[in-house]
């Protein structure tokens, strides 16, 4: 039962750092679309359109 337990509690410890590292992954991502967004509203805004 011992080896049961510690399997779970390695497997609990890996489901965590995936998703902390797909939260991580998803945030820069959308940071980096609002940058883009952002930067191209002001392209277009100084281009006079």
């Amino acid at each position: 039962m011992p080896q049961f337990k510690a399997q779970e509690a390695v497997a609990k410890a890996l489901q965590r750092k995936v998703l902390l590292f797909y939260y991580l992954f998803h945030m820069r991502n959308k940071k980096c679309a609002l940058l883009r967004t952002s930067f191209g509203d002001m392209l277009t805004n100084s281009g006079g359109a």
